[in-house]
């Protein structure tokens, strides 16, 4: 019985190293995910006569799968900056959908997230209407393309920026179009390295 109960706990405490070291490991693992925070749409739900944030799931799946916690920021914050900066954020995603001025508190929210990126010379990526709002943030202009058969189709566009083609691995990558618009005027000159932007449009 001595001898059973000496190998029970000889056993017991190499389980418990085992586990520990685990628990480590997966500490240090949780440590090292990056946190990214993510504009929402804004759905007007005529049924309950109500807005709403929304997003995509396609976008958490995505960021889940590169070992990235997604975090939300709602368009209805007092001080977008401080909750920002509270939550510790290690860069930003301004997401697609909506027309930019169809939801005035969507585009205060982002123009606010620009203004801490800016400021802290923060990682920013913008998809789709997110390339829209960097645009007009920085003083460029958008027209409405007359061309109806833009929409809806894949299109190849060219990646300009080397590191992030090298990160994708392509020069070209085919994107869809779900917006009338370009980019009539770029009054700002100055490169910024930390602001991305995919769009086809």
């Amino acid at each position: 019985i001595i001898w059973k109960r000496k190998n029970f706990l000889n056993h017991l405490v190499t389980w418990s190293r085992t586990q520990y070291k685990e628990i480590i490991k997966n500490n240090q693992m949780q440590q090292k995910k990056k946190r990214f925070g993510i504009s929402l749409r804004v759905e007007l739900i005529e049924k309950y006569n109500e807005k709403r944030d929304t997003i995509s799931q396609e976008w958490t799946i995505f960021l889940q799968n590169l070992a990235i916690t997604p975090i939300l920021i709602p368009n209805t914050l007092d001080d977008v900056k401080s909750y920002i900066s509270d939550v510790g954020i290690d860069g930003i995603i301004l997401s697609g959908g909506d027309n930019v001025g169809r939801f005035p508190e969507r585009d205060k929210t982002e123009k606010q997230i620009l203004d801490y990126a800016v400021d802290k010379r923060f990682p920013v990526l913008g998809v789709c209407r997110g390339m829209q709002i960097i645009n007009e943030y920085f003083g460029g202009k958008m027209l409405t393309n007359d061309n109806d058969n833009h929409v809806g189709k894949p299109h190849q566009i060219h990646i300009m920026d080397q590191k992030f083609s090298k990160l994708l691995g392509h020069n070209n990558i085919q994107v869809n179009s779900f917006h009338n618009n370009i980019i009539a005027k770029k009054k700002h000159r100055r490169k910024f390295t930390n602001i991305c932007t995919i769009s086809s449009w």
